[in-house]
């Protein structure tokens, strides 16, 4: 949601904002329309806002990108060969302009108009995916929202590329949400694109259908992710109208208020909210009403949310993570949102101060944007790439090399709390606690923790041939160098799991496994282990796509003398197995109960 301000006057620019629904109509509509909610002036305790430079610092962005030639974010893991594409109303002619002040005066590097070799590109669009005409400047200070969305995206991903689609402001709600579907259809299209951000929420104007719009479905818009502030509104998500901000294939991203040390280090955030403003005002959070998608009821178990009832069993919980949003609207804190320069604030010494959950949609495009790098720096063949998320439901074709942003994010603060930072303090009417909260999710990114963690998610896959196949065996890294002993891939994958706390993939090409050395090799079996997920059936090396999985084209035989083929004995619910054709148990001599394919009659 659009929340920014200038002084001493916050600016809620709700003005017509649909959310991503991609059709022109929905059935039952119910006649709400788009408002512009003005805030009232306050006196604020201070104007300073964050610098770029200190939020990089606070949060550890200098420690993944290292610098060059006294630019800041030219090198590591800085976004670069990555586009992160934003959705906004309307256009504002000087934001190139503004843009480069912006750079220069936080020392960042320079967009550049067309592709220079080492410098990041920044390029507008009309929502219909061509440079011109660009749509004519939207009231309600639509421009504001754009120049603090590529401004912040910039500071976090400097050297990511930049692609601005601007759809048409139009005061009928109708024609407002085709067109801002229209643009993040064709912002996901656009060349490059690896993740869309969008702040505009919807306000009073239900879209329940978003999750079944084109661009979102399914997550299938390969190798995207999709970003979406929560809200400014507090706990409001129980209400059906802001269904667009919670579809579970988009990342919800609440927000916090941050504190500093002197030396700019990272000191404390909690929830930003005043649950006791009337509506209540904050990051927006709650209960949405998709069903709990599974990365949330892995990640839950039996424990929900801090003060959240019991409804995260049904239904989606929201936000995802969260990040800086606080723009003092209630007074309650002296330091205040991220600096913006823009036409009314031209120059650094005097900046506007962009806040809201608007500020942390771009700002966590640009850590994906850094993340992606990241992977393809791995020596990993073929790279690996990031998804939003595919329900199981949608059955849609993943590669094996694609990480589902969403739930990769459950599974690492599952493994490793250390990666986010945990908001314990702070409501926006559900009170913030430990792990997840209605408030601002999983929490704030500790960057040098989450990105060492998904490094070293990325390298916990094992790669496994039949000794049929391939005589030579490798280290597992890759389909070019697979391991051959499917038992020694399990064993290693289950050390990792133990010293990294991250579960191991174990991916097994088509292809068949035997078990027994002759007929008195009754003992042979495959040995399950926690942490461990063993996936069977991908096409392998040779193929024109190793990642290509049919299940049960991988088969694990015991050639008619294991008792047990596989044994899951003795393991929890980390021990996965699925691909496979499990044959060839030996479970013809009475008294053997519990043996034959699987044992697991006393797993946990």
């Amino acid at each position: 949601m659009s929340r920014w301000r200038r002084d001493a006057v916050i600016c809620r620019s709700i003005s017509a904002v649909l959310g991503a629904c991609l059709s022109n109509r929905r059935a039952g509509w119910n006649g709400h329309r788009v408002v512009c909610e003005p805030l009232e002036s306050r006196t604020l305790l201070t104007t300073i806002p964050f610098s770029p430079t200190q939020v990089r610092m606070a949060f550890g962005l200098g420690q993944i990108q290292t610098s060059s030639g006294g630019v800041d974010g030219t090198g590591g893991y800085n976004g670069a060969g990555e586009t992160i594409a934003i959705v906004d109303f309307g256009s504002d002619a000087g934001i190139f302009t503004q843009a480069k002040t912006f750079s220069s005066a936080y020392n960042l590097p320079q967009f550049t108009a067309t592709p220079v070799a080492g410098s990041p590109t920044f390029l507008i669009f009309n929502q219909g995916g061509a440079t011109t005409p660009l749509p004519a400047v939207a009231t309600n200070d639509e421009d504001g929202e754009e120049v603090m969305d590529v401004e912040w995206a910039h500071a976090i991903a400097p050297m990511a590329n930049i692609d601005l689609v601007e759809a048409t402001y139009s005061g009928n709600p109708f024609t407002q949400r085709s067109n801002y579907g229209t643009a993040i259809v064709t912002a996901a299209a656009l060349p490059g694109v690896t993740v869309v951000s969008m702040s505009l929420a919807p306000m009073q104007f239900p879209l329940n259908d978003f999750s079944t719009s084109a661009a979102h479905a399914g997550g299938d818009v390969a190798g995207v992710t999709f970003v979406e502030s929560s809200g400014d509104s507090g706990a409001y998500i129980d209400m059906a109208d802001q269904e667009a901000l919670v579809a579970p294939q988009v990342l919800s991203v609440g927000g916090t208020r941050l504190a500093l040390n002197s030396d700019n280090s990272y000191s404390a955030e909690s929830a930003w909210g005043n649950p006791f403003a009337n509506p209540v005002s904050g990051s927006g959070g709650g209960y949405s009403t998709y069903p709990t998608p599974d990365y949330q009821l892995t990640y839950f178990g039996s424990t929900g949310p801090v003060g959240g009832g019991t409804k995260w069993k049904t239904n989606r919980s929201a936000p995802d993570v969260a990040w800086l949003s606080d723009d003092a609207g209630n007074n309650l804190s002296t330091a205040v949102g991220g600096d913006i320069i823009d036409t009314a604030y031209p120059t650094a010494a005097n900046p506007g101060i962009g806040g809201g959950t608007s500020l942390t949609a771009p700002m966590w495009a640009g850590l994906i944007a850094d993340m992606d790098t990241m992977l393809w720096q791995l020596p990993k063949n073929p790279i690996p790439s990031l998804w939003g998320y595919v329900p199981k439901s949608a059955g849609a074709a993943v590669p094996a090399t694609a990480l589902q942003t969403i739930p990769l994010l459950y599974l690492i603060a599952k493994s490793d709390p250390n990666a986010f930072h945990d908001m314990t303090a702070g409501n926006n009417g559900y009170p913030a606690g430990s792990g997840y909260d209605l408030a601002t999710g999983l929490g704030s990114p500790n960057v040098p923790v989450l990105m060492q963690d998904i490094k070293t998610y990325e390298s916990n896959i094992i790669h496994v041939v039949s000794p049929t196949t391939q005589a030579s065996a490798g280290d597992g890294s890759s389909w070019s160098s697979p391991m051959t002993d499917l038992q020694a891939a399990i064993n290693t994958g289950h050390e990792n799991y133990l010293e990294t706390g991250i579960e191991s993939i174990i991916e097994v090409a088509q292809g068949i496994f035997h078990l027994p050395t002759d007929s008195t090799d009754t003992s042979a079996t495959v040995q399950l282990a926690d942490g461990v997920d063993l996936e069977g059936g991908f096409a392998g090396p040779g193929a024109a796509d190793a990642d290509l999985q049919s299940l049960g084209a991988t088969t694990i035989s015991g050639d008619g003398y294991s008792y047990h083929v596989v044994t899951a004995s003795g393991t929890d619910k980390t021990a996965v197995i699925d691909g496979f054709t499990i044959t060839g148990g030996d479970a013809d001599v009475w008294g053997r109960i519990g043996f034959g394919g699987i044992l697991c009659a006393i797993a946990a």
